[in-house]
C-alpha cells in the first residue's frame, strides 16, 4: 500500500488510506509544526473534532504547509447532537471558520448522544448539498443507531469511524459496516 493512496467512499468521493488523528494535540505552535511537517512527509488526511479543541491549529498548520487546500482530506466531528440542527449549523460554521477552509471534506457525528442524532444527520446532509460538507458520516455508532438510519430510508453514512485494534476488534460492528458498505 502506497501512502498516498485513497479509497472511493459510497459518495464517490476519496479519502486518503492514512491520515494523522489529532485527538489529545494541544492548542499550541507544537500542533501547527505538527501538521506542517506532516504534509512535508505526505500526510494529506487530518481528523481534528471541535471537542479537541485544535481545529485552528490544525488549519494554521494546513495553510503554512503551502499545498493547496484540494490536496488535503480534512475531517472534523460535531461532539454532540444535543442542540438539534441549530448547533449543528454553528458548530459546521466555527469549525469552518477554525480550520480556515471553504468546506469540510468529512464531517462526523461523534457520538449518538444528545437525543437529536436523526435531526442532526439532517442537518449535514443539507450542508452537503450547499457543498459546505463533501461527505458525511459518523463515529462510534452502534448496529442499532445504523439500523435506524437505513430503515427511515436516509442516506448511508459514508464512514463510521470506530476504535479498531487487535484488541479492540467489534466484529459485529465491523461485520455490519462492511454489509452497509461503510468504511
Amino acid at each position: 500500500m502506497r501512502s498516498n493512496g485513497t479509497l472511493r467512499l459510497i459518495d464517490g468521493n476519496r479519502i486518503p488510506l492514512f491520515g494523522l488523528g489529532l485527538y489529545q494535540a494541544e492548542a499550541n505552535f507544537w500542533t501547527v509544526r505538527l501538521v506542517k511537517s506532516a504534509i512535508s512527509n505526505g500526510y494529506r488526511l487530518f481528523d481534528t473534532a471541535e471537542h479537541y479543541e485544535n481545529e485552528y491549529e490544525v488549519g494554521q498548520g494546513i495553510r503554512k504547509s503551502g499545498i493547496p487546500r484540494e490536496q488535503v482530506f480534512v475531517t472534523t466531528k460535531v461532539y454532540s447532537t444535543e442542540g438539534g440542527r441549530r448547533h449543528v449549523l454553528d458548530c459546521v460554521r466555527e469549525s469552518l471558520m477554525q480550520l480556515m477552509v471553504d468546506y469540510i471534506d468529512l464531517y462526523l457525528i461523534h457520538a449518538p448522544q444528545g437525543g437529536h442524532v436523526l435531526e442532526a444527520y439532517d442537518t449535514l446532509h443539507e450542508l452537503r448539498n450547499l457543498g459546505r460538507i463533501r461527505s458525511v458520516g459518523v463515529s462510534n455508532f452502534g448496529i442499532p443507531h445504523l439500523e435506524v438510519i437505513r430503515q427511515t430510508g436516509r442516506p448511508l453514512p459514508v464512514v463510521n469511524q470506530i476504535e479498531l485494534h487487535p484488541f479492540c476488534q467489534q466484529r459485529p460492528i465491523v461485520n455490519i459496516v462492511v454489509d452497509m458498505v461503510l468504511y
